[in-house]
């Protein structure tokens, strides 16, 4: 690419030269943030760190009593039995006693119980079933030998079933990655967008239901740009916005992360001050970053890399600059196309940028490779005279994991698809990649979105209807299906005369 010029060159398109864009986003004045945050601000390290819980009291054995020998009672002895009667006199014969017998009667029948009881315990107990030694004859039948339909049955004990392994590590959810652009967490991507007219300007969210959308409207301070991505690792997506401060400061906000509100240095041309974040890894070390792209010298776009530093971001790093062109005439799509790990960049610009106002604006696309601390460019090329007047986007569109630019637009015979994908230093045709529909509708502008969950990205857009004075509702392009369907709108578009309106969907350029 030629070098940079600190001038503005002849015949540099201006930022009013775009029909396709939105008109600029109002900027605030020196010290004024454009977009308010009515958040309150919270600096960093201001919350207080969790006092680290007292350990309980753990309880002490007492020491153990000895209790003191206590001497045993003593026995009493047996009364001395009573003396044996005296003798009798022989001279005065006593006739002898007749004893009775029932006590003895009584022992007997005690004796008897006693062992009648005891012979029933030993029946019931048999204690000599677990005795080796003993040789009862084990291999005799049982009394009821009736023979059974069930068939001979083991004699072994039955194993116990053992409890269902279960992995050590199990696959945590969420492991793919969320799905691009599900802004509520239900699976399903889906899509924003901003349109305003005069002082009345809305944010519309279009919640996708897998076939259709819903659409929810609330008045919005300003025009404001936003992102999505899982910049804090935790599997769901965190939303950003930022604004830009006339004087130089870049100002990013979040609900999602560890802070509300960063304020980095960034200077832009006053005459441009405008500037565009999009999220990749772009060094590789697996966090999300974002670049940022505006008109630092008239007539050269830089482009900034901000590293994700544990969630919070860094100051700007320039790791490019491109020549001949605006910001108005400049599209960055950030995807890793040569799977290295490193996020690329996939940048459309005016092919030549001495053209004469009144010439239609030729574009092109250059690869941009990612080193981890700068970008290399490859050739400018013009795969295609379809990028002139079409919308671009970048995704995984096929579900193969390889990223590819769709270039959606109105055709000769209506809506039209064409892909390019990466090959060496450049971008070419896919072949494989191409679908037309019959709707004769100009795309107003396009986003990427998962909206049916299938982890292939698909296309949301809106296109001009009725000669250009109303929009035509809100359309899903997927690649899985043949053509497309002009008649397949997920919701209809809010009411706005088209002309007079300010449109486009928030993470699209």
């Amino acid at each position: 690419m030629p070098p940079v010029s600190s001038e503005q060159p002849p015949g540099v398109p201006t930022p009013d030269d775009d029909p396709t864009r939105p008109p600029p986003r109002p900027v605030a004045p020196p010290g004024q943030v454009s977009t308010p945050d009515q958040l309150q601000t919270v600096q960093p390290g201001e919350w207080p760190a969790q006092p680290p819980r007292a350990r309980a009291p753990q309880p002490v054995a007492p020491d153990p009593v000895v209790p003191e020998p206590v001497a045993p009672e003593p026995v009493e002895a047996a009364p001395p039995p009573p003396p044996p009667p005296p003798p009798a006199s022989p001279y005065f014969p006593i006739p002898p006693v007749r004893r009775s017998l029932a006590w003895l009667w009584v022992t007997l029948a005690a004796v008897a119980v006693l062992v009648v009881g005891s012979a029933a315990t030993l029946a019931v107990v048999q204690p000599w079933d677990d005795d080796p030694s003993s040789d009862r004859d084990t291999t005799a039948e049982p009394r009821d030998s009736a023979p059974s339909d069930q068939g001979e049955q083991s004699t072994e004990p039955e194993p116990v079933p053992s409890e269902p392994e279960v992995s050590a590590t199990p696959t945590p959810p969420g492991a793919s990655g969320p799905v691009t652009a599900d802004l509520n967490g239900d699976g399903y991507g889906d899509a924003a967008a901003v349109i305003g007219s005069g002082d009345i300007i809305d944010r519309v969210v279009l919640s996708s239901t897998g076939t259709s959308f819903k659409v929810g409207r609330e008045p919005a301070a300003a025009f404001d740009d936003r992102t999505w991505a899982d910049f804090d690792g935790d599997g769901a997506l965190d939303e950003i916005s930022w604004s830009y401060q006339l004087g130089g400061g870049l100002t990013i906000t979040s609900e999602d992360m560890d802070f509300r509100e960063l304020n980095l240095r960034l200077r832009l041309d006053e005459r441009q001050p405008f500037v565009t974040l999009k999220p990749g890894d772009f060094d590789g070390d697996g966090a999300v970053d974002l670049v940022a792209y505006g008109v630092e010298h008239p007539g050269t776009v830089s482009v900034w890399v901000i590293r994700n530093d544990d969630g919070r971001f860094s100051a700007p790093e320039e790791w490019m600059r491109v020549p001949s062109t605006t910001y108005a005439l400049t599209t960055v799509l950030p995807a890793d196309f040569t799977g290295d790990g490193l996020t690329d960049l996939a940048v459309r610009v005016p092919m030549d940028g001495t053209r004469q106002r009144r010439d239609p604006v030729r574009f092109g696309f250059s690869f941009l490779l990612s080193t981890g601390s700068a970008f290399i460019p490859g050739p400018l090329e013009r795969p295609t005279a379809f990028a002139d007047d079409a919308e671009a986007v970048v995704g995984d569109f096929t579900g193969d994991g390889t990223p590819r630019v769709l270039l959606i637009g109105a055709g000769r015979r209506g809506i039209e698809v064409t892909g390019l994908r990466h090959d060496g230093e450049r971008l070419v045709l896919d072949r494989r990649i191409a679908a037309r529909g019959d709707g004769d509708g100009e795309i107003v502008d396009a986003v990427v979105s998962d909206v049916d969950g299938d982890r292939d990205d698909d296309v949301v857009y809106t296109t001009y209807a009725g000669r250009g004075r109303e929009y035509g509702g809100f359309r899903v392009l997927s690649l899985g299906r043949p053509s497309v369907d002009p008649r397949d709108v997920w919701a209809p578009t809010p009411r706005c005369r088209a002309r007079a309106c300010s449109f486009y969907f928030q993470n699209s350029y």
